[in-house]
């Protein structure tokens, strides 16, 4: 089923992404693993519904599903790699500082 691709693809993006937000002390990390579980739920339900017949999978919520990830990548995503970019930067920049001698 394309839904369980869909999840599939999505849990690990979220986890990779989380892994790097953690790794480089992001602080806006706990909001967007928040988000990320909230999508996750979403889709879990929404998988369960479809498999149950209660909703049918259809074009209309095929085009939610893709505007509700589009969404999350426009409002945290860019957010995300803004400051991964940011850490990477300083970091180049401390790493070309020469040590000073004192002494």
């Amino acid at each position: 089923m394309r839904l369980n691709s869909i999840y599939n693809s999505a849990k690990t993006h979220f986890t990779t992404e989380e892994h790097l937000l953690r790794m480089h002390n992001d602080p806006r990390y706990l909001v967007h693993k928040a988000a990320h579980e909230g999508l996750a739920n979403g889709l879990i339900v929404f998988r369960q519904q479809v498999l149950s017949g209660e909703r049918e999978l259809n074009l209309e919520y095929v085009e939610l599903i893709k505007l509700w990830l589009l969404d999350h990548f426009d409002e945290f995503d860019r957010k995300c790699a803004q400051f991964l970019r940011d850490e990477n930067l300083e970091a180049k920049k401390h790493s070309n500082e020469k040590p000073s001698i004192t002494g």
